[in-house]
C-alpha cells in the first residue's frame, strides 16, 4: 500500500456556534466571504486535508490517525486507502486547501502551543464547554464553510490522552461522514439532467423489476432475463450493475451463505463466457478477506449490505462488489442489487465508490 502522508496547517478560524445536533451552523462564514458567492470546493477524490498541530505528526497519536485514514479499502484485491491525505507546511496554506473538498482538524484543548491556542481558538469557551460535558472527545461537523461542496469534520478532545484513547471509537464514524461527502459529489456529477441520463433505460428498469435507480451516461444493457438484469459501463475500469430478485421467504435469505448461494447461481447462469471453460462469475471466499455484513436503514427499508471479493471460477479474474439486499413486503419480493468492478491491475476504489454510491438509491417503486 502507498504511503499517506497527512497534512499539518494553522489556521485562525472565526468563532463558531455548536447547535444541539453537533453539527455547526454554516450561516457564519467568518472571513467576510458571502456565503452565497461560496466558489465550488477543490481536490481529488478520495482526498483528506488533516489538520493537526506538528509536534503529533510522528507520534503515536500522529500516525493511529495516519493508519485509520489509510487502511485499506474494504473489501478490494489489492491494498487501496480509503483516503489519500495531503501535507502542507503552515505557511503554505493557501486557497485551494481552504477551500478543499474534505477538511479535518484534531483539537487538544490543553495543547497550550502557539498551533495548539490556533486550534483551540477556532470556538468560544461556552462551545467548547458545551460540547464536551461529560464526554470525553465530540466531533462536530459542518458543511460549506468556505466552499460549496466542502465537508469539515472536528473531534475536539479534553487533552491529548482522551483524544488518543477515544480516536478508534470516532475513526469509523470519520471514515463514513467523508465517504459519505464522496458519495453525494459523486453523484451530483453524474446525475446531472438530460442528455447525461438515460431515461428510457431507466423506465426499462422500473418496467422489469419495480425498482427506480439512476443510469448515468455510460451505461449499457448488457443482459435482460427473468427476475434479472445487468447494466455495463466498459472502460479502464470496468463497472458493472445487476438487479436480481425472487420470492421472498424469511430473514434466513439475508444470511451471508445464502446470499453467497444467490450471487453464485445467477453467476453460474448469467454471466458466463461459453467460449472459455469455467469462466462464470463465483465468490471468493477466503480467510483474509471474508464477506463483510451489515444491517442498515435504506430508503427507509431493512436493508442488509454486503462487500466482498468475486472471481471468475477459472481463476483468470476477479475484483470487488458491493450489494445491498432488501424486501418488498407488499409484493413478498426479496431484491438483491450488487456493483463490481473489473479492472485488472488498475486502481479500482474510485469505481467502487461510484457503484456503491448509484445503487444506494435502488429503491422499491410504491
Amino acid at each position: 500500500m502507498k504511503k499517506n502522508i497527512f497534512i499539518i496547517c494553522a489556521i485562525f478560524f472565526s468563532t463558531l456556534l455548536i447547535n444541539c445536533t453537533g453539527n455547526l451552523e454554516n450561516s457564519n462564514t467568518g472571513d467576510g466571504t458571502n456565503p452565497n458567492q461560496l466558489i465550488g470546493s477543490k481536490g481529488a477524490p478520495l482526498e483528506m486535508v488533516v489538520v493537526m498541530n506538528p509536534k503529533y505528526l510522528n507520534d503515536t497519536l500522529g500516525l493511529a490517525v495516519k493508519n485509520a485514514l489509510g487502511a485499506p479499502t474494504a473489501v478490494l484485491p489489492q491494498d487501496e486507502p480509503y483516503f489519500n491525505v495531503i501535507k502542507t507546511h503552515p505557511e503554505g496554506l493557501g486557497k485551494f486547501l481552504k477551500g478543499h473538498n474534505n477538511l479535518m482538524f484534531l483539537v487538544d484543548m490543553s495543547d497550550k502551543t502557539v498551533i495548539g491556542d490556533l486550534l483551540t481558538k477556532m470556538f468560544t469557551k461556552e462551545t467548547l464547554e458545551k460540547a464536551l460535558k461529560d464526554r470525553p472527545i465530540v466531533s462536530l461537523t459542518q458543511k460549506d464553510k468556505f466552499a460549496n461542496g466542502q465537508h469539515i469534520l472536528y473531534l475536539i478532545a479534553r487533552n491529548y490522552d482522551d483524544l488518543l484513547v477515544h480516536l478508534d471509537k470516532e475513526m469509523p464514524r470519520v471514515i463514513e461522514f467523508f465517504r459519505q461527502a464522496e458519495r453525494e459529489r459523486l453523484l451530483a456529477q453524474l446525475l446531472q439532467r438530460g442528455e447525461k441520463q438515460q431515461k428510457k433505460l431507466e423506465k426499462l428498469i422500473k418496467e422489469k423489476t419495480n425498482i427506480s435507480i439512476p443510469v448515468p451516461s455510460g451505461y449499457q444493457l448488457v443482459k435482460q432475463k427473468e427476475n434479472f438484469l445487468w447494466l455495463r459501463s466498459p472502460g479502464e475500469v470496468d463497472k458493472n450493475i445487476t438487479i436480481s430478485y425472487g420470492e421472498y421467504k424469511d430473514k434466513n435469505m439475508f444470511e451471508i451463505n445464502n446470499i453467497i448461494k444467490w450471487r453464485n447461481d445467477f453467476g453460474f447462469r448469467l454471466m458466463n463466457d461459453t467460449t472459455i471453460k469455467d469462466s462464470y462469475m463465483d465468490t471468493q471466499i477466503t480467510p483474509e478477506a471474508p464477506i463483510q455484513n451489515k444491517v442498515m436503514t435504506l430508503n427507509k427499508k431493512y436493508t442488509n449490505e454486503y462487500r466482498g471479493l468475486w472471481c471468475f471460477h477459472n481463476k483468470n479474474g476477479g475484483g470487488g462488489f458491493v450489494s445491498y439486499a432488501f424486501v418488498d413486503e407488499k409484493n413478498k419480493r426479496f431484491y438483491y442489487v450488487e456493483g463490481f468492478v473489473y479492472a485488472p491491475g488498475k486502481a479500482k476504489r474510485g469505481g467502487y465508490l461510484e457503484l456503491e454510491s448509484l445503487i444506494r438509491l435502488a429503491k422499491i417503486e410504491e
